[in-house]
């Protein structure tokens, strides 16, 4: 009877510890977006417009604004305030996004509008992708291998 009795003690002080990490944790990830939500979001409506613009001039066939607007998704990107999460996942969409980027601009400087389109594409993924992950609603089971460049 003895030997439950701790063991029961044992179980439920891990069980509490754990419920106290986690819970710290999460309060902090939770802190830390909130003290930056003002800026993400003022930086996201940023990043909207010019996703937006990319389209349009996708659309009208003007790959010199495509570039233009997508250079301007890059250096938006790379606002410090812009990093909501640090983690390996978080990174790898960021990496991803900087290469899908590049790709679409150095396929709109090569005047080569099919391949243009592809990178749009394949840009927009990694935004559904980031944000499915930033909102917990990131499923993804595979390993992640990064785009090929």
């Amino acid at each position: 009877m003895k030997k439950i009795c701790v063991f029961a003690m044992v179980a439920a002080i891990c069980t509490c510890s754990s419920l106290i990490y986690w819970n710290t944790t999460a309060n902090v990830v939770a802190q830390e977006k909130k003290a930056d939500a003002k800026k993400v979001k003022e930086l996201m409506g940023q990043k909207q417009n010019a996703a937006q613009k990319v389209m349009e001039s996708l659309m009208k066939g003007d790959l010199k604004s495509t570039v233009e607007h997508t250079a301007k998704l890059k250096e938006i990107r790379k606002n410090v305030g812009f990093n909501v999460i640090q983690n390996d996942r978080y990174k790898f969409w960021a990496e991803e996004f900087e290469v899908s980027a590049d790709k679409l601009i150095k396929t709109a400087k090569e005047n080569n509008f099919e391949g243009a389109k592809m990178a749009y594409l394949e840009l927009t993924m990694t935004c559904f992708n980031c944000h499915g992950f930033v909102r917990g609603k990131d499923d993804t089971t595979f390993e992640l291998q990064p785009i090929a460049k």
